[in-house]
């Protein structure tokens, strides 16, 4: 994991979660998260948040150890919070 670096007063984590981003759910988006509930036994509500991230997010955020495990397993840039 990066450094942590101060913006405007809080950490780089803090700043990603003052700005959320919006995804279209895309008929890939559902079939790439479908393969995932297989593939890690997770559930669609995870997977879809990390089919959602692979289409061009830098980093992905979640305070679920299992979820951010998962996230990692598939090349992602993962910061587990809290």
């Amino acid at each position: 994991m990066r450094g942590h670096s101060k913006h405007r007063g809080h950490s780089r984590h803090e700043a990603m979660l003052e700005s959320p981003k919006l995804v279209n759910i895309t008929s890939d988006i559902v079939l790439e998260s479908i393969k995932l509930v297989f593939k890690h036994h997770v559930y669609v509500a995870d997977t879809l948040q990390i089919a959602s991230a692979k289409k061009g997010f830098d980093e992905f955020a979640t305070a679920d150890r299992k979820l951010a495990e998962v996230a990692k397993a598939e090349k992602l840039t993962t910061v587990l919070i809290g």
